[in-house]
């Protein structure tokens, strides 16, 4: 009983199974276009936004990215945290991820930390400067908590969802990847929760751009995982 009352508090140190579950299970709605609110566009990614269970969802959506090695099985596409996490020079663009435990399956507690200017930006416009590590979570060049989760054919056969949790609530992101219908390019959406329902409205002439510097990260990566 004692190991078992451990182990359930190693698994929640980060995020309990309710609360990835919560999140998870908007993985269906994440990907609708349906009750987003279009904020800015560049060729082919879009930046959406609207509220959240417990503040505010930030979506971007690309469209008919290509990869250099396309796994014959598209579900394959993102790669799990203990594999990823424990190539240990696994740092490119100002991205690092380091394996710490792994719980199940696709199921891992890791350090991560983020220089990329793409994270930079997220930070800048929807993070706060003030409030506790929030932009731990959106950009971070310290190594910080997270438990990192993979999941495949979810929410649909031949999907792959990936899901990161900071220890504190209302800081989750989900990335999910699908194949267009030409079979060979995919869809990908990836949305952050901020806890504070708030949206920069003073940033709308920078929107556009932020959709640019997005679009490009997926494509110069040319890997699943690529934005974190």
């Amino acid at each position: 009983a004692a190991t078992a009352t451990a182990q359930t508090s190693c698994n929640s140190m980060v995020a309990t199974t309710e609360r990835i579950n919560a999140w998870l299970s908007m993985a269906a709605e994440n990907i609708s276009e349906s009750n987003w609110e279009l904020a800015g566009s560049h060729s082919g990614a879009h930046l959406f936004h609207r509220p959240g269970p417990r503040g505010h969802l930030v979506k971007f959506v690309f469209r008919n990215l290509s990869l250099c090695d396309t796994p014959e099985n598209s579900s394959d596409v993102m790669v799990r945290p203990e594999v990823s996490g424990q190539m240990h020079d696994r740092y490119m663009d100002g991205m690092s991820v380091r394996w710490i435990k792994t719980f199940a399956p696709g199921d891992s507690l890791v350090e991560q930390s983020s220089s990329h200017v793409f994270h930079r930006t997220l930070a800048l416009l929807f993070g706060d400067f003030v409030g506790p590590s929030l932009n731990d979570f959106l950009y971070s060049n310290k190594p910080v908590l997270a438990r990192h989760q993979c999941r495949k054919n979810f929410p649909e056969k031949g999907d792959s969802t990936y899901a990161i949790f900071l220890e504190n609530e209302g800081f989750e992101s989900m990335m999910i990847w699908r194949k267009e219908d030409d079979g060979e390019t995919f869809q990908v959406v990836h949305v952050y929760s901020t806890p504070m329902d708030a949206w920069a409205t003073w940033a709308s002439p920078f929107f556009r751009m932020m959709a640019q510097t997005a679009y490009g990260v997926p494509q110069s990566k040319g890997a699943g995982n690529s934005i974190l």
